[in-house]
């Protein structure tokens, strides 16, 4: 269920339009990397948000 979520149209175009000027590939893998942690600890702490809610 996760995996449409994190791989969805959003992050499709966001990486397409940071991969063309004024942006560049260095940015895009910038934000990728951001992301992907983000999603990491966000999965890894799933417990804890999930006894929170």
């Amino acid at each position: 269920m996760a995996t449409p979520l994190l791989a969805g149209p959003g992050a499709i175009s966001t990486v397409i339009i940071l991969s063309n000027p004024p942006y560049g590939p260095l940015q895009a893998l910038f934000v990728i990397a951001l992301n992907m942690l983000v999603a990491w600890i966000t999965l890894r702490q799933s417990d804890l948000i999930q006894r929170a809610g």
